[in-house]
């Protein structure tokens, strides 16, 4: 039987995912080559990797070899730098329509400021922008934009992309969304600020910061405020167009998604044997056969097959999200399909370090019979295309003017990578900043305003490096610009949510995820051989009435001073207990960011330490 060979690549946008060859990434917003760290590249320091101009070299040279590979973006082109945070979707729509993309996924940051800051984005972008789990029919300005799947044809060959995005992104705001609008989104960077809304899932909220009052904007109650959209099921997406793939003719259906590694080997195992190999992003998870370049340990093989019950097997490659580092054109994973149907599942890690890349060879039945690729490392190997450099300058001097701002400077590595298992100094040092802000708020009676302070570990994204700290390395490690709110909370809702954040088990003794809370204020113990729900061996609270600040047993029926972020404020990340249980919530008028701008400069010299304020006991 006469075979033909269909290659495949997926691109992860600034923060994205992939094609027959198929070249992929999900690309967060990394324009500027960034450290192996995923940092601010430091010219002393080592040789720094990805970025933009490496990413579109590494595209055009394998589009010369292979010119009807695929190219698929796996969503979050939004987020991660400074240049989103300044430029928003204006710089992102003019360097991804650069790129020959086939389509691209909806991410989930592409709703971080809105309907109505995603949809100028859609409305200039050059390639079909996927969603079939995204029902807008209630948003008709985004409805217009989006399609459930595309057709495109290779070497005779018709084959389907399905885009999907992770549902449980937005679990609450979906039956919000059936019964009311929360208000109109305003950008926070515009003059105006902040707009006024009916408040948060119908609550009237004063904001009472350091310098003014108003009301809380539509605000990220989970991972992005999506007005009236209706997230649906993954699956049942994906089988519904699937059947409308097959009644038209088509030989391969590919699943571009941006749900994670998990989720897309859990769609695998349950999707109608019809679908051929799934393209995802969104975890940000390397998968690598064999051993991969720059030291990186891959999650699993390149791509990854899961086989389902009925002995159909699927391959899995997962794009290589820029989150987590710098995230602006994070490549991606590419992937394939061999006899048997199995699916396969691709992605390549992130911090655009990785370029997805494989061919698949498929028989005149339309099955694929075998593949070869992997991705493909931007190191310096690869050099960044002199005219893409060029574009850049401009735009790179408006980021510049603010994001080289030199705040203070650290005799230390403010490291994020522990974060989502224990104590980090990165998450001690922002919460100490969050409390430090609030003591001129204290009463004559008291040293400080607040009790505790609570961050999520998975908005702490890259780590700080020692030396000077600009605006820029500052928005990397902390791009969402959320905003801090304080509240009060009983000691019993307090105890919920500490269990809540080590309420994960992947493996035995091991709870790293997220949801991890780092905090100022505490001394807590956790007993990583407990059950879930039942591992705070321990918690103390910090006193802020008393003549010499001690730590005291949390009392359940207590009633503490909270400051945190807005994200996990507003029951984000499955945070219910604070939204739902907190009391006299205000805001203070400067976002996170900006509290930390402030802290840095009283600070001057960072010197953070590890000084056991979580423990960790078997």
């Amino acid at each position: 039987m006469r075979g033909r060979s269909i290659a495949l690549g997926s691109v992860q946008s600034p923060a994205g995912d992939k094609k027959p060859t198929l070249k992929g990434d999900e690309a967060p917003n990394c324009f500027d080559e960034v450290s192996p760290s995923g940092s601010v590249c430091d010219p002393n320091g080592d040789p720094c990797i990805g970025g933009f101009a490496r990413l579109y070299t590494a595209i055009m040279q394998a589009r010369a070899v292979a010119p009807d590979a695929l190219l698929l973006n796996g969503g979050d082109t939004f987020q991660g730098t400074v240049w989103y945070n300044f430029l928003r979707w204006t710089v992102c729509q003019h360097f991804m329509n650069l790129l020959p993309h086939d389509a691209h996924v909806l991410g989930n940051h592409e709703f971080d400021h809105g309907v109505e800051g995603l949809v100028p984005y859609l409305d200039g972008l050059a390639a079909p922008m996927l969603g079939a789990n995204v029902n807008a029919t209630f948003e008709p300005e985004l409805q217009r934009f989006l399609q459930n799947h595309i057709i495109v044809e290779r070497k005779g060959r018709k084959i389907g992309i399905i885009g999907i995005l992770l549902r449980v992104q937005f679990p609450e705001a979906n039956e919000h969304a059936r019964h009311q609008r929360v208000g109109d989104f305003r950008d926070p960077w515009t003059l105006a600020g902040p707009s006024e809304s009916p408040g948060i899932a119908g609550k009237e909220i004063a904001i009472a910061g350091l310098w003014g009052r108003s009301r809380i904007p539509d605000g990220r109650r989970f991972s992005a405020p999506i007005g009236n959209v209706i997230m649906e099921d993954e699956v049942e997406a994906v089988n519904r167009e699937a059947a409308i793939l097959k009644e038209q003719g088509v030989d391969i259906i590919i699943v571009l998604s941006h749900v994670g590694f998990d989720s897309d080997r859990r769609i695998a195992a349950n999707v109608v044997s019809d679908v051929d190999i799934i393209v995802g992003a969104h975890s940000h998870t390397l998968l690598y056969t064999g051993t991969p370049p720059n030291g990186d340990t891959p999650a699993s093989d390149y791509p990854t097959v899961v086989t389902q019950a009925n002995g159909h097997r699927m391959y899995l490659f997962e794009f290589s999200e820029l989150h987590d580092k710098h995230k602006q054109f994070t490549p991606s994973c590419i992937l394939s399909v061999i006899v048997g149907f199995p699916v396969l599942i691709v992605q390549a890690s992130c911090y655009t370090r990785y370029l997805g890349n494989i061919k698949l060879f498929i028989d005149d039945a339309g099955i694929i019979q075998s593949w070869s690729g992997q991705p493909v490392f931007l190191g310096t190997s690869i050099v960044q295309d002199p005219y893409i450099m060029e574009l850049l300058e401009p735009w790179r001097e408006q980021v510049d003017a603010i994001g080289k701002e030199v705040l203070g400077h650290s005799k230390i590595t403010l490291n994020r990578s522990w974060c989502a298992s224990r104590e980090c100094n990165m998450g001690s040092w922002a919460c100490d900043g969050f409390i430090h802000q609030l003591k001129e708020l204290a009463r004559n009676d008291s040293w400080g305003y607040a009790h505790v302070c609570l961050i999520n570990s998975g908005g702490l994204r890259v780590q700080i490096n020692p030396g000077v700290i600009t605006t820029e390395a500052l928005l990397m490690a902390m791009p969402f610009e959320n905003s801090v709110q304080v509240y009060d909370l009983r000691g019993e809702h307090l105890l919920e949510a500490l269990e809540f954040s080590v309420g994960v088990t992947l493996t035995p003794g091991d709870f790293r995820s997220g949801r991890m809370l780092q905090v100022a204020g505490l001394r807590v113990v956790f007993n990583a051989s407990a059950p879930a729900g039942s591992r705070v061996a321990s918690a103390r609270v910090r006193c802020i009435d008393c003549d010499v600040p001690r730590y005291e047993p949390l009392q359940l029926d207590a009633t503490y001073r909270i400051v945190s972020q807005n994200y996990i404020g507003d029951g984000g990340g499955g945070y219910t207990m604070l939204d739902e249980h907190r009391t006299n919530v205000r805001v203070l008028s400067d976002p996170d960011y900006v509290v930390l701008q402030h802290y840095l400069r009283f600070q001057d010299i960072v010197t953070q330490d590890l000084d056991g304020r979580i423990q960790i006991i078997e």
